[in-house]
């Protein structure tokens, strides 16, 4: 047995030329970019994993919004927990808002991403303090203070068309 496949200029066999793929160049590949990191580039970078870290707050919003639709409009066992969480994780992230940044940068302050950062969380806070209210946890109305207003005797006493005395 020959193993040995004819080739093109031997056989006289013309094979024709394929279509390139899709995306590929058609002459050879030129490197644009230097080897190696670059000063602006890494900075660059580094604000944008930055402004990534800030928006993070904001991903996590719809989940926040439909988690407080589960939990519906009254006190049940499953709400105190979701509060909880609600409440403890942004105040968790906001205590270590400087730590989370320096991952990224000893240099670089990034003042505005944390700015952006800190307002995400506190409105996370913020939805979890509206549906407090909305619950009822939260004392916003006047019949809720009435245990702190001073207790008044009535000046006077009526009774009613029957005689106490016989």
């Amino acid at each position: 047995m020959d193993w040995n496949l004819p080739s093109e200029k031997k056989s006289g066999i013309e094979v024709p030329k394929q279509a390139r793929p899709f995306g590929m160049p058609s002459g050879p590949i030129e490197k644009t970019s230097e080897r190696g990191p670059n000063k602006q580039n890494v900075k660059e970078l580094k604000a944008k994993l930055a402004w990534q870290v800030a928006t993070r707050p904001m991903q996590g919003l719809l989940m926040n919004f439909f988690m407080l639709w589960m939990m519906g409009s009254s006190v049940n066992l499953f709400t105190f927990p979701m509060l909880g969480y609600m409440v403890y994780s942004p105040l968790v992230a906001l205590s270590s808002i400087s730590t989370e940044f320096e991952k990224l940068s000893k240099e670089e302050s990034f003042w505005l991403q944390k700015i952006v950062f800190a307002l995400g969380q506190l409105t996370v806070i913020g939805l979890a303090v509206y549906k407090c209210s909305g619950l009822g946890l939260i004392p916003t109305t006047q019949g809720d203070w009435l245990e702190f207003l001073p207790h008044v005797e009535p000046a006077e006493y009526s009774s009613g068309g029957v005689s106490l005395s016989s």
